[in-house]
């Protein structure tokens, strides 16, 4: 990348170095799980993000269509109680197969977890292996400083990507005047 300054006949390129972005995980895996999780919200414990910025892909399987589905990201207030930090609703999702939904803009921030809604349909879980799931009464999404219940050891298959850009290094933010001679 590189900005241009035009001076009297002349042309100067100046290369500015932009920062590379930092790509963010959320979730874990929308792969066929053994069993499903019901009309519940639900957030993942597992793998919390990694960075802060914006998740604008998702990955879901589900056994049978979620409807209405919404999906947000959350933070822990204290203990079991949990708040909605960003959330989109991204309609109707297909059953049987992953199903990456594009085109988000959700606000992340490093530590949060990823969740999901809907009012009819059942999402693919685990039972075994994992840190657990946080869960609470239907269609709460957003929630603010909500008590849910936790499941240990499940999943749901819910994960999410997305992207941080770094604020650019000191040296390649500095402003000024620029002067030019002319060339003869």
């Amino acid at each position: 990348m590189g900005k241009i300054f035009i001076g009297k006949n002349k042309l100067n390129l100046i290369k500015t170095r932009e920062p590379d972005p930092t790509i963010i995980y959320i979730g874990e895996s929308a792969i066929d799980r053994p069993q499903t999780m019901g009309i519940y919200t639900t957030v993942n414990k597992d793998n919390p993000a990694n960075a802060s910025g914006k998740i604008d892909s998702v990955q879901i399987w589900c056994l049978y269509p979620l409807i209405d589905c919404k999906v947000a990201t959350f933070f822990v207030v204290s203990g079991n109680y949990l708040s909605t930090r960003d959330y989109q609703a991204i309609g109707n999702v297909a059953a049987g197969s992953k199903q990456t939904i594009s085109g988000l803009d959700i606000e992340v921030q490093i530590g949060d977890y990823i969740g999901v809604c809907y009012t009819d349909g059942s999402i693919d879980r685990s039972w075994t292996g994992y840190i657990g799931h946080w869960y609470t009464a239907p269609n709460k999404i957003p929630c603010v400083n909500m008590e849910f219940s936790f499941f240990a050891n499940c999943v749901i298959s819910l994960c999410g990507t997305g992207y941080s850009i770094p604020p650019p290094p000191a040296e390649a933010s500095r402003t000024g005047i620029y002067t030019f001679k002319t060339l003869k």
